[in-house]
């Protein structure tokens, strides 16, 4: 059932399966039942329900669950603690809230890619500090903040993007591929630093030619990332 809800993507559906996962967490308490005590799995699947909605409370209720379940596990749950699916679906739901505009402004919120960076900076922390093995950092985390950073607006953002890349072409664990080359031209290039964009492209193409590895092929994208906006800038094209 908690599935079902999750993957319906109806209207009210996270609502739904956020409300059957309270209610196995009521049974298990008053029947000390640990067969119907939601687990890992459970909370992840109602992350995923609310990282997939287009509610402007979907990225804050998304963070609300994944704090609760920090707590649960500080307090002694064995059957939770966040891992790698938790953290990304978590970035995933606030990445997604800064594409499509719909996070909730107020005046003293914090935006959608700064709070998406610091869920990173959580992973990178409890996972490096021995603190939680399974949440271990892994690339589609980076590429969702940097997709995150791309679409924010924030003056700030191209900034922000090539710290992460940087710090991405650094770790051996964590390599760099199209998708992350690609939102860093794009936050970069929206920026009006097009010499940094194109300087991120070539780096790209240089790379390919000398490993032939096409995870960091540049694709379509990344050369329209470039032209549009230096284009916007110079009245010209750049190299096809």
């Amino acid at each position: 059932m908690l599935g079902a809800w999750a993957k319906s993507g109806v209207r009210g559906a996270p609502d739904r399966a956020e409300a059957i996962l309270h209610k196995m967490d009521q049974l298990s308490k008053e029947n000390s039942d640990d067969e119907v005590a939601p687990d890992n799995i459970s909370f992840n699947t109602v992350l995923h329900a609310w990282a997939r909605s287009d509610s402007k409370w979907a990225a804050k209720r998304a963070q609300s669950i994944l704090r609760h379940m920090d707590k649960l596990h500080e307090n002694g749950n064995k059957l939770i603690q966040p891992d790698t699916v938790t953290y990304s679906t978590c970035i995933n739901a606030w990445a997604r809230s800064a594409s499509s505009r719909t996070f909730l402004k107020q005046k003293d919120s914090i935006s959608p890619a700064k709070n998406a960076e610091s869920i990173l900076r959580r992973m990178e922390y409890v996972f490096s500090n021995g603190l939680n093995h399974r949440a271990k950092p892994n690339i589609l985390a980076y590429n969702a903040v940097l997709n995150a950073w791309s679409k924010s607006g924030d003056e700030n953002a191209a900034k922000q993007a090539c710290s992460i890349l940087e710090s991405m072409e650094i770790n051996p664990d964590i390599q760099p591929d199209v998708y992350s080359f690609t939102s860093t031209i794009n936050a970069c290039a929206k920026a009006k630093d097009a010499q940094m964009a194109e300087a991120i492209l070539e780096k790209m193409e240089n790379l390919y030619k000398a490993t032939g590895n096409l995870s960091v092929k540049p694709n379509i994208r990344s050369y329209t990332s470039v032209s549009i906006h230096t284009q916007h800038i110079f009245g010209a094209n750049v190299h096809p």
